[in-house]
């Protein structure tokens, strides 16, 4: 039996249906609170109320008299309050969303004992991981869920350490989503024994410390979201084995031969830029900005037909543009400022319609009347540049000057956008 219903409160006479199995009312405009009548339905099998405006909490003894309901959807409501414990006691569950409400408080260790628990939805809440202490881990806690396929508490603040005992998890995780979190500390090494990832979403946090090459074992990941956060060291190659991914940040992958996202901006990495980028030709955004990264722009970047994006700026790059970037025909959005580079910008291809805020604050870099004239720090270099190139000189005080109302790290980047598998 089917219940719909358009509008109005949810009548508390339902609770009056005994031989009911299925309630669906999502996607209405319920305001009212959830009757508790609802919860005493022992045949009931699934219970979904998802987006609507319920209000209120959930009942304390939430579960205890559900023996049958395998999925309870309330995503996209305004719920508010605890998850109770007691929601563990509905054991045949095995799918539980509670995400985008105003749910609160500690993230119950009772949902480990939920056994035949496949999807848990509990993103966008003010939900919190608590004490890190063994009395109390909720990956611990989740390790008995041996289903457990998805798993999202992205946008809570958690405020806590990603614990090692994230490792402890079961294979079977297909979609871990821990972003925008408050998550402090290092990425555990052991977060590469979830070997059935396919998206790892750990992007604007608190992460400190290498990302481990443990990573490298995770063969069926096809996305790694990392940046907005403060990661440091090299970028290890184990994880060029990766062959399935085709969103990620790297060095050495070459293999990844359907790769069109690079994204690490905005953390702390350092070293050279891989000269194996320029073997991914289906690459379109590429954006490192805002590292430690030095040496010089590989010239094998020439050879990525496709892309259409690329960001270098704030870095520690040196040395000449490399006059093979002409050849990437597709280049729409090019930003290379705040650099040590050098030398005369090319003229042609892409570059004809690049201005001089894609080059501005660099040590000493010259174009020509027809590109971005001379982007340029001293006097001296004022007049090797005008001796060279014949360039109309355009100082940094006066660019910064004309584009200051302008971001250029931020508001025309391309991030990395959510996928659905």
């Amino acid at each position: 039996m089917v219940v719909h219903i358009v509008a109005g409160a949810i009548p508390s006479e339902i609770g009056n249906l005994q031989y009911l199995e299925l309630l669906v009312i999502r996607l209405n405009n319920f305001t009212a609170p959830i009757p508790f009548e609802i919860f005493n339905i022992s045949t009931i099998t699934d219970i979904d109320m998802a987006y609507n405006n319920l209000l209120g909490h959930l009942p304390s003894n939430v579960g205890i008299l559900l023996p049958n309901l395998y999925g309870l959807y309330l995503e996209g409501n305004k719920l508010s309050g605890t998850i109770p414990s007691s929601i563990s006691n509905a054991s045949q569950f095995t799918e539980l969303d509670l995400g985008d409400n105003s749910l609160w408080g500690l993230i119950p260790k009772s949902l480990g004992n939920l056994r035949l628990l496949e999807w848990l939805t509990l993103l966008v809440n003010n939900l919190t991981l608590g004490s890190s202490t063994p009395k109390f881990n909720l990956f611990s806690s989740l390790s008995n869920l041996a289903y457990l396929t998805t798993l999202d508490l992205s946008n809570n603040q958690l405020n806590g350490v990603l614990q090692s005992s994230i490792g402890n998890l079961s294979t079977s995780p297909q979609e871990l989503h821990m972003d925008n979190c408050n998550i402090k500390g290092n990425i555990p090494r052991d977060i590469g024994n979830l070997s059935n990832l396919i998206p790892l979403e750990l992007l604007n946090n608190e992460l400190t410390g290498p990302i481990p090459a443990t990573l490298g074992r995770l063969h069926k990941l096809q996305g790694l979201r990392l940046y907005n956060n403060r990661l440091d060291g090299v970028i290890p190659s184990d994880l060029c084995h990766l062959g399935n991914l085709f969103e990620l940040f790297l060095r050495e992958i070459e293999n990844l031969k359907v790769l069109r996202v690079l994204e690490l901006s905005r953390n702390e990495l350092s070293g050279g830029i891989p000269t194996t980028i320029g073997g991914l030709k289906d690459l379109a955004n590429l954006s490192l900005e805002d590292n430690r990264l030095e040496g010089s722009i590989p010239e094998s970047f020439g050879e990525l037909v496709s892309l259409e994006f690329l960001d270098f700026s704030r870095n520690n790059l040196s040395s000449e543009i490399p006059k093979s970037l002409r050849a990437v025909s597709q280049l729409k959005y090019l930003n290379i400022s705040f650099n040590r580079l050098q030398g005369k910008i090319p003229v042609k291809g892409p570059f004809v319609n690049f201005s001089a805020a894609s080059f501005m604050s660099n040590d000493r870099l010259c174009g020509s009347r027809n590109s971005c004239s001379c982007v340029i720090l001293d006097k001296m270099q004022k007049k090797e540049c005008e001796n060279s190139s014949g360039g109309k000189l355009i100082t940094n005080s006066h660019m910064e000057k004309k584009f200051s109302t302008r971001t250029f790290t931020s508001d025309r980047r391309v991030q990395f956008k959510q996928l659905t598998w």
